[in-house]
């Protein structure tokens, strides 16, 4: 059964792994997807069209595929923002200071967020979730995706409000001075593993030595959702 999965997986740059822990299916099953071995349900469809950022029927093949190249790609438009560690042992569970008043650079815009205007970027400045993430490498923002099991998750502290993140993909007004961004906004990025309604658990990454230094040896890793509200979806990145 023919699909346009291998083409949209390779224009998006991801593995096969990668794509089956975006679609929220097993790696084996995946494969068989790709190969044309076993049918896409709709469920996978769907999600399938939400990660890719195109329609169904692009992932069925029954429309034009986009290429691969240079064309699958926008403008050099994105915003990428910098940040720091949050202060001594929080780049071990992964907090760190999100530089918001400017973007540090811009660039080229993924196919698939080429109608998410907020999408922005972010240098990861943590190894707390190293090999999936190193530090120096380019997270991609997906603020409207909902959270979910299995997913790497951007969580934003409460001081910071969902209209503040709105302008943070949004292009700077020639000549001013960021709006009324705050300068910085206090971040942790994590995979999430499930939720109930007082806490996020994240999948661990580090040693258990790094737990032992932080002090923090609890596994799943938790987070307070009182004071991390937001949970913003990461898609992609971008290693130097």
């Amino acid at each position: 059964m023919s699909n346009a999965l291998r083409e949209l997986r390779e224009t998006a740059g991801w593995t096969q792994e990668e794509a089956a822990r975006q679609i929220g299916i097993s790696y084996g099953s995946y494969v068989k997807l790709e190969r044309g071995e076993r049918g896409l349900r709709d469920s996978t469809l769907s999600r399938a069209a939400e990660v890719f950022g195109v329609s169904v029927d692009v992932v069925m093949g029954k429309s034009r595929k986009p290429s691969t190249g240079p064309a699958t790609f926008g403008r050099r438009d994105l915003p990428v923002y910098a940040s720091s560690v949050a202060g001594l042992g929080a780049g071990l569970v992964g907090e760190m200071v999100l530089k918001v008043r400017r973007p540090i650079d811009r660039v080229v815009r993924p196919w698939f967020l080429q109608e998410v205007r907020e999408a922005w970027g972010l240098i990861v400045s943590t190894d707390a979730m190293s090999p999936v993430y190193e530090i120096g490498d380019l997270a991609i923002i997906h603020p409207h995706l909902p959270f979910a099991r299995g997913k790497d998750t951007l969580f934003l502290r409460k001081d910071v409000s969902p209209d503040e993140v709105a302008l943070w993909g949004e292009p700077e007004q020639e000549g001013g001075d960021g709006g009324t961004r705050n300068p910085e906004a206090r971040v942790r990025i994590g995979r999430l593993v499930n939720w109930d309604d007082q806490f996020w658990f994240l999948q661990r990454f580090d040693t258990p030595a790094a737990r032992r230094r932080s002090g923090d040896t609890e596994d799943p890793h938790k987070l307070t959702r009182e004071t991390w509200p937001q949970a913003l979806r990461v898609v992609s990145k971008y290693s130097p």
